[in-house]
């Protein structure tokens, strides 16, 4: 898997997760540790996903 699929997947499981539980936030950090993304990418998904949906 690319990197950039990575990040697809890990933005697509936040988009669902538009005021995660505390279980959902737990999975998602999973995700972004096995995918070893790095805090910086993750901050740049969401940011990106804040922007498409500015009501996340």
């Amino acid at each position: 898997m690319s990197q950039d699929d990575r990040k697809y997947v890990l933005k697509q499981g936040l988009k669902l997760c538009t005021k995660p539980t505390m279980r959902q936030e737990n999975y998602l950090e999973f995700i972004n540790r096995a995918f070893g993304l790095s805090q910086a990418e993750l901050k740049q998904i969401r940011d990106e996903i804040r922007q498409e949906n500015p009501a996340v």
